[in-house]
């Protein structure tokens, strides 16, 4: 029998489980909330892979505005690959820490819109990567170690200390034992299994002996079978040896009267291949010599047109400021015409004018001569 102790199992459980079942210290419940939002900060980590892959499916659950920060998310980590791996444009580390700064404030950005949907986020099915599955776990393992630790009191936590040394000290002590049974167990199995083993083989040995006879027996039946089967496989592999190599002479001469068929007709073609060659040589030194005087043709054109050109901009200034001089002459001309006809009816006016005040003077001369003549009259009566 083991023995693991003066104590019961009853005794070892009761001692194992801590006797508080809420925290009642402040800094307790804060190590054990900073456990549970790291937990909660990795289950939101998690999901970021599959938004990023394909956020279609979260759009009614999420919303547009964070569909729109994971794009531009997307954005600033293509931006900032790009500026980590192309060395071509010398970009400077400030222009790089200021990326990776960028990425890692959208990336808190998203964190923080994700806080309050991690419900929306669990119904639906998405796929972690391992890794991030076995931190997640780990956490939660290392949340249960720390809270059973914060439960426990100093006087539950030195009792279980002097529980774990006298379990140690008895799994010791049983483990001597067991170590000694365990030899005296092997020693009988030992010389059990060596009686066995000699009678095993040397039924072994009779049955092998039996075999061997048996076995040379029909190796020498088979022997003398395969022996007369491979004397006539040999005379029938000869004939179809002959037969083949006579076909194999009868393709080397047809082969070689084609070879020399196709020697002839390859030499005819390489020579009619040289004349054309050499005739496209004469057609393009030909044309060449044509492209040559051509293009020297085309640079005096072109010279030519320059001077014209340049001919043309002179004469098109002669011409303009001519033409803007007739323009201010013409609109001179229209203008004196203008005031020609201005004064010819002013001259027009004035004469009809002049000529009613002449009539008017004439008239009043004429009556006033009149009204003389009457009073001389009346003063002789």
């Amino acid at each position: 029998m083991f023995k693991l102790g003066s104590k019961s199992d009853a005794d070892i459980l009761k001692s194992i489980s801590p006797s508080m079942k809420v925290l009642s210290s402040r800094e307790a419940k804060l190590i054990l909330r900073v456990m549970d939002e790291c937990i909660h900060q990795i289950e939101i980590v998690s999901f970021f892979p599959s938004l990023l892959e394909n956020p279609e499916p979260f759009t009614k659950s999420l919303g547009e505005n964070l569909l729109r920060t994971l794009k531009e998310h997307q954005e600033l980590e293509e931006r900032h690959k790009c500026l980590v791996l192309d060395g071509s444009h010398d970009q400077t580390n400030s222009q790089v820490a200021l990326s990776a700064k960028a990425v890692q404030d959208s990336f808190r950005k998203i964190v923080r819109i994700l806080r309050g949907t991690a419900e929306a986020l669990r119904s639906k099915e998405t796929q972690c990567a391992e890794d991030i599955v076995k931190m997640r776990d780990g956490l939660c393992e290392l949340r249960e170690i720390v809270l059973e630790r914060l439960l426990t009191s100093p006087g539950e936590e030195k009792q279980l200390r002097e529980m774990v040394l006298e379990v140690s000290q008895s799994h010791a002590a049983n483990q001597v034992l067991i170590d000694s049974l365990e030899k005296d167990l092997a020693m009988a199995v030992k010389d059990k299994d060596e009686e066995q083993l000699r009678s095993t083989l040397q039924q072994k040995e009779k049955a092998l002996q039996e075999f061997v006879g048996r076995t040379q027996q029909d190796a020498e039946k088979q022997t003398h079978s395969d022996q007369k089967t491979s004397e006539g496989k040999r005379a029938r592999l000869q004939q179809e040896a002959s037969q083949l190599n006579s076909q194999i002479n009868n393709l080397i001469a047809a082969n070689r009267e084609a070879e020399v068929e196709l020697r002839k007709k390859k030499y005819k073609e390489e020579t009619e291949i040289e004349n054309v060659i050499q005739k496209y040589d004469v057609e393009m030194g030909e044309k060449q010599t044509e492209l040559e005087e051509m293009i020297k043709m085309h640079e005096t054109d072109q010279t030519e047109l320059r001077e014209l050109e340049e001919l043309y901009d002179v004469l098109d200034v002669e011409y303009s400021q001519i033409m803007e001089e007739r323009q201010k002459a013409q609109e001179l001309k229209e203008l004196q015409e203008k005031e020609l006809e201005i004064q010819s009816k002013a001259a027009t006016v004035i004469q009809a004018l002049w000529r009613g005040f002449c009539t008017r003077k004439a008239l009043k001369s004429s009556a006033k001569s009149k009204k003389a003549k009457k009073g001389k009259g009346k003063k002789k009566k």
